[in-house]
């Protein structure tokens, strides 16, 4: 028979076996609080606990006592708890052991079940502390320390790690860890791997020690960055960081530390990050940065200060980022690529007077001398007169930059690619000297209301002037237009049905005929004069003499010209003026300019005017 008491401080079970006439009788008593007793007829299991907690380090322990008269056995849906004996006949004290690190900041658990014949299972929950979040990988090992410690992959938002990686442990955690979300890899050290279970692609590639690999979290199928990592710590040993290696990953937040050891920037590295926000900090080991390195990271902001160390500035390097005042191009940069501070809200650029290549002049960056003009300031807002030594404006040179109004020198040959594209340009003077206009040139330039295109001219690339949606008229002075080559789609968006075409006189049918020419409504013969500004000379206390170039006496000729002044800058027929009468010829003139006044600044520019 059997009987059980509950809810009373004692349990009394009895047991009775009968042999011939001779009874026993057995009592046992045990405490209700410290034992749970599960009988079943004759047989019975009991555990002293069905709660136990270690510690977060491997090989913690804790034991719960057994009680049994009968054969059990244990069993762990855990890898990283053990049982001190898996079966057992009888008593027995349970040692359990966590055999491994709790490698994440929260607590686990662990369930340990005991079985018997004829019984109802019972089960242990064991719980391990949280850890410091740290785990010890070996390069190429880090899929099976996770899935070792029984993390799941899948799941996994933050993640440690010391030891060493290499390119196989990079390519895990960007390809089979969606949710990764916080990354510490400032206690790991990068070795060499070579092979083709790396972050590149298929082949075989060799990443080599103590460099974020390339596309190291940019996906080579999708060709996006990983957008669940919210913040990374580089190995403080990291001397370089490949090409892509963080492209597109748009939740990057906050500031960017970059390890003190770091030497090469790879192209694109951080391209499009756009969560990353306040200064960046160029540690003075960087020799090279690379194309596109920090493009379109428009939170970065501040100031920006280029190390001495740097040799190398690619192509759009910090692009369409937010920096303001002055940027320093130190005395050893070698290569300046293309626009590299395009889109930017830089105020000036200065060029350390012992730079090699490079100069700069009024906050604009040349080459040594001064015939390219590569960058100008994107927050610069003055009108601007381009130095008579250049001939070449380099691509995207003037990029989304703020001027209104500026005059390209009178030897000017090129305007490249880009040069003045979303920039808010109202009025441009272009030389005679000129004679080819890039790809994108004026794209986009939305304030531009009318262009002169120089006799001299023979080339013009595709979208030149595309979504130039003011321009009310083009004034070109090519006699032939099928000697002027031009790409696709010119004068895409221009308004032709209103845009004026005016053309030398007698060309108005060659235009009407001619591909894109075609396209305007109001082709108009007739030409304004062509005159360039030379040097004042003679300057007295109230005097000076204006000089003058004729270049072009237009058509029909100028009814008026001579030179006009003023005080704030692009001064025009409205402000002071002297006029020569009519002309007849071109060449070089002069003007006498008068009742001036002294100690006084004054802008001067040449003019002529005829009926067209």
């Amino acid at each position: 028979m059997k009987r059980n008491i509950n809810n009373v401080s004692r349990m009394r079970t009895f047991r009775r076996f009968s042999l011939g006439l001779i009874c026993l009788i057995a009592w046992m008593n045990t405490s209700v609080q410290s034992q749970i007793i599960t009988p079943g007829g004759d047989v019975w299991v009991t555990l002293s606990a069905t709660t136990a907690n270690v510690a977060a380090a491997a090989n913690s322990q804790t034991t719960i006592d057994v009680t049994s008269n009968t054969v059990w056995t244990v069993s762990s849906d855990k890898s990283w708890l053990e049982a001190s004996t898996l079966t057992n006949n009888g008593n027995a004290t349970l040692t359990l052991t966590a055999i491994k690190q709790n490698p994440t900041t929260s607590t686990r658990n662990a369930t340990l079940t005991i079985s018997a014949s004829g019984l109802s299972p019972q089960t242990i929950i064991l719980t391990q502390a949280a850890g410091d979040g740290i785990m010890e990988v070996t390069a190429g090992g880090l899929t099976a320390a996770i899935t070792n410690a029984d993390l799941d992959l899948s799941t996994l938002t933050d993640l440690t790690i010391t030891g060493t990686i290499d390119a196989r442990d990079f390519k895990a955690m960007r390809d089979d860890m969606p949710l990764l979300a916080v990354l510490d890899m400032s206690g790991a050290t990068i070795v060499e791997y070579s092979g083709s279970l790396g972050t590149a692609g298929t082949g075989t590639f060799t990443y080599p020690a103590n460099g974020i690999p390339i596309k190291a979290f940019f996906s080579n199928s999708t060709y996006k960055g990983k957008v669940s990592l919210t913040s990374v710590a580089m190995p403080t040993t990291t001397i370089s960081i490949g090409d892509n290696a963080f492209n597109g990953c748009s939740n990057l937040a906050g500031s960017l530390i970059i390890p003190s050891n770091v030497e090469t920037i790879g192209f694109a590295s951080f391209n499009s990050c756009t969560g990353l926000s306040g200064n960046l900090i160029i540690p003075s080991s960087v020799k090279t940065i690379g194309s596109n390195a920090f493009n379109f990271c428009n939170s970065l902001s501040g100031s920006l200060t280029i190390p001495n160390s740097v040799t190398s500035i690619g192509d759009y390097a910090f692009s369409f980022n937010r920096y303001t005042g002055t940027v320093t191009i130190p005395s050893s940069v070698i290569t300046f690529g293309v626009s590299p501070f395009s889109s930017c809200t830089i105020n000036e650029f200065i060029v350390e007077a012992d730079n090699p290549n490079y100069s700069s002049l009024s906050g604009v960056i040349f080459n040594k001398d001064q015939t390219i003009l590569l960058e100008y300031p994107g927050s610069k807002t003055s009108d601007y007169e381009v130095p008579a030594s250049v001939i070449s404006i380099y691509d995207d040179a003037f990029r989304e930059c703020r001027i209104s109004n500026i005059k390209l020198g009178d030897n000017v040959s090129s305007i490249g690619s880009n040069a003045f594209t979303s920039s808010s340009l109202k009025y441009v003077i272009m030389p005679i000297s000129l004679k080819s206009i890039g790809n994108y040139a004026f794209a986009n330039c939305f304030s531009l209301t009318a262009v002169n295109i120089p006799i001299n001219v023979t080339s013009i690339g595709s979208s030149a002037f595309y979504y130039c949606l003011k321009l009310t008229s083009i004034k070109t002075y090519g006699t032939n237009p099928s000697i002027i080559t031009l790409g696709s789609s010119v004068f895409n968006s221009v308004p032709t049905a209103t845009c004026l075409l005016y053309v030398p006189a007698g060309k108005k049918s060659l235009y009407a005929s001619a591909t894109q020419w075609k396209d305007f409504t109001n082709i108009i013969e007739g030409l304004p004069p062509t005159v360039t500004t030379q040097a004042v000379s003679n300057i007295g206390i109230t005097l000076a003499t204006g000089n003058i170039n004729m270049e072009d006496l237009g058509d029909p000729n100028p009814t008026a010209y001579g030179v006009c002044w003023n005080t704030t800058g692009m001064p025009t027929i409205m402000d002071s003026k002297v006029d020569n009468g009519m002309a007849t010829a071109t060449g070089a003139f002069t003007v006498a300019m008068t009742n001036l006044i002294r100690n006084t600044k004054y802008y001067v520019r040449a003019y002529a005017t005829n009926n067209v």
